[in-house]
């Protein structure tokens, strides 16, 4: 679903439980205190996530690219999914403000609405630069991977958390979170998790998304900027 639609989705009650951005999470609590709570968050089965909960957020260009810096992308033809993404679009302008820059440092960004289209605009030469959830990368075939070069990579950031509607009684709540971070300890458990690419589903608390909530606000800064 579109970030619009997964937005009032879980505010009305459509839909119950999910893996979404942190900022969706972030923001939708803002809107609507207690709307979500939090139920665990995938720990990704890579070396550079260091059995933590966290991801990053790669700014990829073509392997042919000329950009060998992120100061040499001024002007660049950028692609993003969401202009709600975390790892997307937020921790990009985010940075912008750190670097003492402007939004204008990327003058007709297209948006594309997902990762994978924003993948496709740069291999397909529509796009200079996109910034890149590093789980979607991580998972990209090695044959599109062969075509790209990350260029800079931005975090570590708290990872996309599973989340439940408050409505969902807390008995119930609980026994998802149990199930979750039980996996590893039965067969059938490791094999979802080695499928899934995932080493284990680790406990999170709601002031683990305060870095979330600083960077976006660095991003919305720039914007009213």
């Amino acid at each position: 679903l579109p970030y619009a639609e997964r937005e009032v989705a879980l505010q009305n009650g459509r839909i119950e439980i999910g893996w979404i951005c942190g900022l969706l999470y972030v923001l939708l609590n803002q809107k609507q205190p207690h709307t979500l709570d939090l139920l665990a968050a995938p720990v990704l089965d890579y070396n550079r996530y260091a059995n933590s909960p966290v991801y990053f957020s790669d700014l990829i260009v073509r392997t042919d690219s000329p950009f060998q810096s992120f100061i040499a992308l001024r002007g660049a033809r950028l692609a993003y999914n969401e202009a709600t993404s975390f790892s997307g679009y937020r921790i990009l302008l985010a940075h912008l403000a750190d670097q003492g820059e402007t939004a204008a440092f990327f003058p007709q960004p297209l948006q594309t609405g997902a990762h994978s289209h924003s993948i496709t605009a740069v291999l397909q030469g529509h796009a200079d630069v996109a910034a890149i959830d590093s789980t979607a990368y991580d998972e990209l075939p090695h044959t599109l991977k062969s075509q790209l070069r990350i260029l800079m990579t931005l975090g570590p950031n708290p990872v996309p958390p599973f989340v439940i509607s408050s409505k969902v009684a807390p008995t119930l709540r609980q026994k998802i979170t149990d199930t979750l971070l039980n996996l590893p300890a039965c067969p059938h458990g490791q094999t979802l998790l080695r499928q899934s690419h995932l080493r284990r589903f680790a406990p999170v608390t709601d002031a683990d998304y305060d870095q979330i909530r600083h960077v976006n606000q660095q991003a919305l800064t720039l914007l009213a900027g």
